[in-house]
Order: structure tokens, then sequence, then C-alpha cells
């Protein structure tokens, strides 16, 4: 589901009243209405609540993100508002690293104001990058498509590797980049000084950036940013 912010400018004539067109995203449920009126001698402002409803609406459950050659089942629930039962036909698209692991179409009969869930299957591939998944359903002439968006990532925590070499004048130094790392995921930095500090650069870029997130250590990464100018200086 999408978040909506519209804005709209506009003049009114001497009734007030103006009739307006918005057009929002791929969205259903409340939106909060706000209007603010200005005159050379006045201000005013108003809201009411707008229920924004299709006759046909879908409503995809994935994960927040996959690992790689994960297998998961998804629900889509159906819902129709319209006055009039039928059969509701539900198809799958997939684009990026995912394929199915069963039927990317199925179909149910809903009656009227009624809701059905129907469950597919996806497996994902080895490869990092955003699995899209494309929904569309019809029932009779109502037809509605959502898209979503789920990262697929390796299960492990980011990880940090420092390798150090020493150059002395006339000679080469060889640095052995590290292949642990998934293919396209690699960031690589190098530091050339005569400080010997700079060896805690991979320290403090660790600290700063831990890879887990409770409050302790989010506030705790705080700390070594406060030494951060000074290191800097230094190197």
């Amino acid at each position: 589901m999408e978040s909506v912010v519209l804005w709209k400018k506009f003049q009114v004539d001497g009734s007030g009243i103006k009739e307006l067109t918005l057009k929002t995203p791929n969205f259903n449920g409340q939106l909060r209405f706000m209007i603010v009126a200005a005159a050379p001698a006045r201000v005013g402002s108003a809201e009411t609540a707008i229920i924004v409803c299709e006759q046909l609406t879908i409503e995809p459950s994935l994960p927040r993100f996959a690992g790689f050659g994960d297998v998961f089942d998804f629900p889509v629930t159906v819902y129709n508002r319209s006055k009039k039962g039928g059969v509701a036909n539900l198809e799958i698209q997939l684009q990026g690293s995912a394929e199915f692991a069963g039927p990317a179409a199925r179909s149910a009969f809903i009656d009227q104001n009624s809701e059905t869930t129907l469950w597919f299957k996806i497996r994902t591939g080895p490869k990092m990058g955003e699995m899209k998944i494309a929904v569309r359903a019809g029932l009779g002439e109502l037809v509605t498509r959502r898209s979503v968006q789920v990262p697929v990532r390796p299960v492990s925590a980011p990880a940090t590797n420092v390798e150090y070499s020493t150059l002395t004048p006339g000679r080469r130094a060889r640095l052995n980049l590290s292949k642990q790392f998934f293919p396209g995921t690699e960031k690589f930095t190098l530091i050339v000084t005569a400080n010997p500090v700079a060896r805690l650069a991979g320290a403090l870029d660790y600290v700063a950036h831990y890879p887990y997130g409770c409050v302790e250590q989010t506030s705790s990464a705080t700390f070594p940013l406060l030494y951060l100018g000074d290191l800097a200086a230094m190197v």
C-alpha cells in the first residue's frame, strides 16, 4: 500500500463551493481531507474523512525481505464490494530473482460484499536484488492491480574485512582482495598514509556501523563519532 499526499491549489467563486477531482495512487482506505481558505481579510480551515475503496480490492501479504533459496507461501485476499457475486481470477507475474513453486493463477467464487483468500508459493533465486510481484484480479468487468517489491538479500549480517601491508621506499606491496563476499555486494576502500593510526579505521567503521539494530547498540554507535574528527585529522 502506497502513502498518499495530494496537494491542490484552486480558487472559488462567490458561492464558496468547488468540485475537485483527485487521482490517488495504489491505495484503499481512509484519507483525511483538509482545506485552508484565505481571503484579503479572513482565513479559515476545515477537514473531513474520505473513504477510498474500489469495488474489487486485493491485498497481498508478503514478507519484508527474503533470503537466497527461500520458499514461502503468501496469501492474496480478494474483497468483492460490488452488488454481484462472481468468479474472481487472479494472476501473478514475477520479475527479478524468483520463480513460482506452484500455480501462477487461481480462481474462486466470491459472493457480493464478501471476501476470500487465495494462496501462492514462490522460490527465491541465488542473486541479490529486488523481487517484483504484480498481482492482477478480475471479476466480470471489474479489474484491479497491485505491485509489491520484496528485497532478496543474504541471510548473514554485513561483514567487514580489514587488511594491512607495509610499503617501504622503492618496493611494491600486494593486497589480496577477499573473495568471500557475494558478487556485487563488495565495497573496497584504500587508505594510504604514513600514520599508523590508520589501522584503527576498520575498527571505527565496525563500531559506528554495528550490524545489529537494538537500541543499546544504535545509541552506542554515536560515541565513536565524537572522535571521528580527531582521527580524520591525524590520518
